[in-house]
């Protein structure tokens, strides 16, 4: 969430725009996604960052570092290849 130091976890079946658009609807900052994977690893990535949840699947990582390197770095130690998540990634 733009101009937040919170960063959503979460696994949608809908589009990664569709679900954007959902959460948008109730939010007064813009949400920008900031990772995008094949998968559910949200099981994992909530138990992994668990002391740092403020809320449902809201997490302040930044105790951690840049999020987004947070986040990549925990999937990559799950074996999952995150390149083709990246922003700017030729997926």
């Amino acid at each position: 969430m733009e101009g937040s130091t919170l960063t959503k976890i979460g696994h949608t079946t809908d589009t990664l725009k569709g679900r954007v658009a959902q959460l948008q609807t109730g939010q007064p900052a813009k949400l920008r996604p900031m990772l995008d994977v094949d998968g559910d690893f949200e099981g994992a990535l909530h138990d992994r960052f668990a002391d740092h949840r403020v809320w449902g699947e809201w997490f302040d990582l930044t105790p951690l570092g840049d999020p987004v390197t947070v986040v990549c770095e925990a999937l990559m130690d799950l074996g999952v290849d995150i390149r083709d998540g990246l922003p700017g990634a030729d997926s």
